[in-house]
This record gives structure tokens, sequence and C-alpha cells, in this order.
């Protein structure tokens, strides 16, 4: 069963300017909406992906931009929509498969839960648009029976910049298929918390995924590039925000330096 729902009500930047107060608060009738669904799902036996816009976490460009340490890690969601819907993904775990999200424009992911207990994932696609730097992009996935994900390949425009300037034709191409380029046997939590493991302490792996981030863009860095430790921050800002949803555990991942 393949869910749909608009995270952009959930999101702290939703104002309901245009609807009736006497129809509730939409963000609350969204994860009513879920749950009904999830329970639907499970009652028959079904596994189900969810797609939406804005993925849970922390806003990694937002805070490095206009937080602080230790005080202001900027989620994504209004708190208590992102609480609530954290429940459900608890509660719903096993019926879960894979959440599909967009919004960063990059090629990420989100690891739902804390490090000692996490239960879920959500799979961030990358964007066809390059309006914040990053090549243009979209993602294939292969799956099982059960509607597991067995592998994912991204494709990226070459010569999207440097290249039309030279007149070199742009041109589709795969940029990396996952259990190649990570060496993991498929893409789910268990793989992505080894992921995330990896590209927080070991830096060859940590200068991959620094590339495949911005899906090889050659300029998205750069401005972040004027200083060693701007750079490394805002490589830790991403990062962090990978493994960390809530922002208490960005908080202590992003604030003390650590992976």
């Amino acid at each position: 069963r393949v869910l749909s729902t608009n995270t952009n009500f959930l999101s702290t930047h939703y104002r309901n300017t245009c609807g009736s107060p006497a129809e509730g608060d939409p963000g609350k009738v969204t994860l009513a909406w879920l749950e009904a669904e999830l329970a639907a799902a499970k009652a028959a036996g079904e596994r189900v992906w969810l797609l939406y816009h804005i993925p849970p976490g922390i806003d990694g460009y937002a805070t490095l931009q206009k937080g602080s340490c230790p005080s202001t890690m900027i989620p994504m969601w209004d708190r208590a929509h992102a609480e609530a819907f954290s429940v459900l993904w608890r509660r719903y775990s096993d019926t879960f498969t894979v959440s599909f999200a967009g919004h960063t424009h990059m090629d990420d992911f989100r690891l739902a839960g804390d490090t000692e207990a996490r239960y879920g994932f959500a799979l961030i696609t990358p964007a066809v648009s390059p309006i914040f730097g990053q090549n243009p992009a979209f993602r294939t996935v292969d799956y099982d029976a059960a509607g597991g994900i067995l592998d994912q390949t991204t494709y990226f425009l070459t010569n999207f910049a440097a290249g039309a300037a030279e007149g070199a034709a742009a041109e589709w191409r795969a940029e990396y298929t996952f259990t190649k380029e990570w060496n993991l046997p498929r893409v789910d939590l268990p793989s992505l918390e080894r992921l995330y493991t990896l590209i927080a302490e070991v830096p060859v792996e940590s200068e991959r995924w620094h590339r495949i981030f911005p899906v090889s863009s050659p300029v998205y860095w750069t401005p972040f590039s004027s200083a060693k430790e701007k750079l490394a921050r805002a490589v830790r800002a991403f990062r962090c925000a990978a493994g960390n949803v809530t922002p208490s555990d960005y908080e202590r991942c992003f604030c003390s330096g650590a992976g």
C-alpha cells in the first residue's frame, strides 16, 4: 500500500491563512488520516510505503545559518506534530517499509528514533531542480515482493554547469548504486545505521558521502569552504541531521562535534 500525505501542514512555517478554523488544524487532520490508514493496512496485513515532501527531523541548513549552540536547533516540523508522527512511526514500525521524502534537494536519509532504539528510516530523494547548487538528479529503487528496498540508484545530469559553458552536451547517467557504492547488502534500517556510523567515523567514507550528498556537484560546498573549520561545521550540520531527528539528539551531535 502506498500512502501519500502533505507534510507541509506539519512544517514550522505553515500558517493556516486560507482554511476555515472550523475545519480544525490541517496538521492534526493529516495525522489522524494517516493513523487510520496505517491501522487499516496493519489489519489487512499490508506493508506501507509513505510518500511526503518535507522530512521529519532537523533542518541542517537552517540550523547552520540561523541556529546557535547549544540552544537553537531548527526543526523541519512543528514539535507537537513531530512527536505525534514519531508515536505513529514507532507504533506501526512493522507496517512501514520505507518513507520517501524530498524538500532538501540533496541525496540524503533520516534515521527515526535514537541511537539506542531506532525504528525506521526515510530516503530523501535529490531534486531535478538545481537551485541549491546540487546537480539535477532522480532515484530509482529495486524492491522485493514484500515491498522491502533491495537497492537504489541515483541518476544525475552530467556536464550541467561547467560542461554547458564549454559546449558539452548534458547527459543523464547513473551516479552510483547503493549496494555497490557502500558495500552494504540492501537498503534497510541496519544498512543505513551502518552507513551513518561509517560516514561519521571513517574519513574515506565521510569524503565519499561528502561527494554524494550534493550529487557530485563541484560547486555545492564552495560557500562553506573559506575556512577549514567552516567546511567541517557545514558537513557536520548535514551529517548529524541524517542520524538525529530530535532537537536534543541533534544538539548533542552537532554542538559537540561528534558524529
